[in-house]
């Protein structure tokens, strides 16, 4: 079942240090001699094993001689389920080109519960070659936010397809009719065009998807959601759901209290639902508004001719999986915003608002939530690595909860617009309206020939221990204990040219500057002595040859 992962992707799997893959191999046959065919299809090769049709249509390259061995991979998915519980995901994807390779960059986020600070499923579906520490734990039971990267280098140019597979969905997705002990893994699928785009001459990048907090409503309450997708090239983007066939979920449900509008993509919850909890697994995709030639590195070019329809019918330049929980709860009495659920008022930013920042800007907002008769508990906050949040503050009478949030943006290299998405929660657990912005990072484009004067307070430090970074900031310099050490502080001013700072001694290196004239300082200096020693002689001169007089005066 990793057959495309291997084939098309070229991804070579990492040794895992979990003994079950070693046993794996020593009951697996590569047709094709690719080596260890089992080293990271040991587990899905044994899945294989329940439904025949799986197998014949995914033509597994390894196969499984032993039926006990599907024994043993199931029983150590269910260990693996206790470490780390599924509850949704966003994944993006980005090429770009490095030394006449073509790399792709795939950005994750996810939501586990509870939260672990080894365990990562979707780290271990990918290969992330780096990971983000996991962040928005208070105890062992809250949900925890994870994000990391991968670098994935295509064998060939073209459409690259990707699927994952890892264990394993919560156990609070499972109906009461389905076995409490049994594990659903996740399963993701995704389709890529790499190549240079004719209308922006940048490379393809996929539609970005916000991560969705574990979503509640009451079981008689119609609510509308944002899904608040974007898409950096400006394409057409349409989201649907999963399909079976090809391997892109799980559960693969249509709800009949859910509706997805596909061009807007909104998802409408009408009122009538059951209670539980429902994974939700979707597609989004995005189409050219007009005909895009994609150049690939052999030269070759892909037209994708522009559809009034919205999309039907033509090829999506890239799918990528959006997939998050709907907890049905117990009817309420009120189902307005405002009244028991909790509503976001001024000065939170606006649903769908699009804040713009320049390289290396922060950016701080307040998001505020307010409810009539019930207490607020908590205002939940989901974004990218280097966000910060103050917070949450109550009000007196416990009926208002705000945050302060931050944003710092240290690598505009990457991607060029962050999603933040927020929901407030009451003590009894009702859930307000989901809001989610973006963060867009512009580039800083000056008019040629423009000058600026820049001020830089520099503050170097020192780690005294050389297994800890220095912290960004200096900010641990308040601790009487603190292992940093400042160096320097100090205002450097600049006209033109950048500052550098080097490790060591303290060196900074200047663009041309207007600073003292000594040539000029040197010359006005020797001109003056001149001029006096040349008046000196002159007077000295004027009084030889005068004769003098003795005069006397008598009285």
């Amino acid at each position: 079942m990793r057959k495309q992962l291997i084939r098309d992707a070229a991804i070579s799997s990492p040794a895992r240090p979990l003994s079950l893959l070693l046993l794996s191999q020593q009951w697996c046959t590569s047709p094709e001699s690719l080596g260890p065919c089992c080293l990271h299809l040991g587990v899905v090769c044994s899945i294989s094993l329940a439904s025949t049709q799986t197998a014949q249509s995914m033509e597994i390259l390894g196969r499984c001689k032993s039926f006990s061995l599907w024994i043993t991979v199931l029983s150590f998915g269910r260990v693996l389920s206790v470490d780390f519980s599924y509850l949704g995901s966003s994944l993006i994807l980005q090429s770009s080109f490095q030394e006449n390779t073509t790399q792709v960059l795939l950005y994750y986020r996810g939501i586990a519960s509870p939260c672990s600070s080894t365990e990562d499923g979707i780290c271990r579906a990918v290969n992330c070659t780096s990971r983000v520490p996991s962040a928005g734990l208070q105890n062992s039971t809250a949900l925890c936010q994870l994000e990391g990267e991968a670098a994935i280098f295509p064998a060939s140019p073209g459409s690259f397809p990707m699927r994952l597979s890892s264990c394993c969905w919560s156990q609070t997705v499972l109906s009461p009719s389905e076995d409490n002990n049994s594990s659903v893994q996740f399963e993701m699928v995704m389709t890529y065009i790499l190549g240079a785009r004719s209308d922006t001459g940048s490379t393809n990048t996929s539609p970005q998807t916000p991560l969705l907090p574990p979503l509640r409503v009451p079981q008689n309450c119609a609510t509308l959601y944002n899904l608040s997708v974007s898409d950096q090239d400006g394409d057409v983007v349409r989201c649907r759901y999963g399909r079976r066939e090809e391997l892109a979920c799980a559960f693969c449900k249509k709800y009949p209290f859910l509706h997805l509008d596909e061009e807007g993509c909104t998802l409408t919850y009408d009122g009538m639902g059951s209670e539980g909890t429902h994974p939700v697994e979707l597609m989004v995709e995005d189409f050219p508004r007009k005909m895009v030639v994609l150049k690939f590195e052999d030269g070759m070019h892909e037209i994708h001719p522009y559809n009034a329809s919205g999309g039907g019918g033509n090829e999506a330049l890239s799918s990528v999986p959006l997939q998050f929980t709907l907890t049905v709860e117990k009817p309420v009495e009120d189902c307005a915003f405002g009244i028991r659920r909790p509503i976001f008022i001024s000065p939170t930013p606006g649903d769908g608002d699009r804040i713009s920042v320049l390289p290396y800007e922060d950016v701080s907002f307040t998001a505020m939530a307010v409810s009539a008769r019930e207490r607020m508990a908590d205002l939940q906050v989901l974004g990218p690595y280097g966000l910060h949040t103050l917070g949450p503050w109550m009000a007196d009478d416990l009926g208002t909860v705000s945050v302060n949030i931050t944003w710092e943006s240290r690598n505009p290299a990457r991607l060029h617009q962050v999603p933040v998405c927020f929901a407030a929660s009451t003590l009894s657990g009702l859930q307000s309206e989901l809001r989610c912005i973006w963060i867009v990072q512009k580039a800083a484009d000056y008019p040629q020939g423009t000058g600026m004067f820049v001020t830089c307070d520099v503050k170097l430090c020192r780690s005294l221990n050389r297994s800890r970074l220095c912290p960004s900031g200096c900010r641990s310099f308040k601790s009487n204990d603190s292992p940093w050490k400042i160096l320097e502080t100090k205002i450097h001013r600049i006209t033109a040219g950048p500052i550098r700072i080097t490790a060591g001694p303290i060196q900074i290196t200047k663009g041309p500057s207007s600073g003292t004239n000594y040539t000029a300082l040197v010359v006005g200096i020797v001109l003056g002595c001149t001029v006096v020693c040349v008046v000196f002689l002159l007077l000295k001169k004027s009084f030889v040859g005068v004769p003098y007089r003795n005069v006397s005066l008598r009285i």
